[in-house]
């Protein structure tokens, strides 16, 4: 899975002939278009995140990107808040879990006005919470409150949310993967 990943991540940011070791290392942060489109540093950073979590390969260098993300007002852009979910994970994979948090903090309290964006934030908005369960942090999040507010702006999320499996992960505690939560909802909106 992650070397055909990784062979349409190359042909989409034209970059066969660069090394497969340079994606790992974010301080490379002009290599693969990353600062080009911002699609590109997604896929990079989903890249990442899914190496990471096949034991594949450490991350390096995930600081640089973190302060390019958080200190250049990107937050606010989609994908950019995608980009911020998938870093997190990369953090959160390497037991930085209050780093993880951070990141997704400034999502989180970012105001967003567009429904979709709305609904790909409802994964951030559950790393939030499960990170502060880690943290032994108390949070107050419910999923079941998320849908309703969701239901009230358009009818039928809820039941299309549920039946993506959304709901599975509001009793989660210690027993959960990171990037399973990240990836909770189809391709397209992670």
């Amino acid at each position: 899975m992650l070397d055909k990943t990784i062979e349409v991540f190359f042909r989409e940011t034209q970059s066969e002939n660069e090394s497969r070791l340079d994606i790992y290392d974010l301080s490379l942060l002009n290599k693969f278009k990353s600062l080009e489109g911002h699609f590109f540093l997604l896929h990079r950073l989903y890249v990442c995140a899914l190496a990471q979590k096949m034991n594949r390969i450490k991350i390096q260098s995930p600081e640089k990107l973190r302060a390019y993300l958080l200190h250049n007002g990107y937050l606010t852009e989609y994908p950019i808040c995608q980009s911020a979910k998938w870093l997190s994970i990369i953090y959160a994979q390497q037991d930085d879990i209050k780093t993880a948090l951070d990141i997704l903090w400034e999502v989180d309290t970012v105001p967003f006005k567009n429904f979709t964006i709305d609904v790909i934030k409802l994964p951030i908005k559950i790393l939030v919470h499960l990170y502060k369960i880690k943290l032994n942090m108390e949070s107050i999040f419910s999923i079941d409150d998320e849908l309703n507010l969701l239901e009230k702006r358009e009818l039928g999320i809820k039941n299309n949310l549920i039946s993506l499996g959304i709901q599975k992960f509001q009793d989660l505690h210690d027993d959960f993967d990171f990037f399973d939560v990240a990836f909770s909802l189809p391709f397209y909106y992670a």
